[in-house]
């Protein structure tokens, strides 16, 4: 889809993801499973209890020094919604 968009609309190399709620957790899935997609990523307080947890056990489980993530930006913006585990 990305490619279709740059062909067809004047847009700049620098791609940016960003998302509230349910997209606040795309953009969490998609930092995680697809960097190359975006230079940044913003995520507005995202719907990580979903699912049982399982993005957010996944990202603790996560090495995020791996160079996949090198010169990656991602602001998160959570309120106090997750109980400590």
């Amino acid at each position: 889809m990305l490619p279709y968009i740059d062909k067809t609309y004047p847009t700049e190399p620098y791609k940016m993801s960003i998302g509230h709620s349910f997209g606040g957790l795309f953009v969490m899935d998609a930092l995680l499973e697809k960097p190359e997609l975006f230079n940044s990523y913003i995520s507005i307080h995202p719907s990580m209890c979903w699912d049982n947890k399982t993005l957010f056990t996944t990202y603790k489980n996560t090495d995020l020094a791996d160079n996949k993530y090198k010169n990656k930006f991602l602001y998160l913006g959570i309120a106090n919604t997750l109980k400590k585990e």
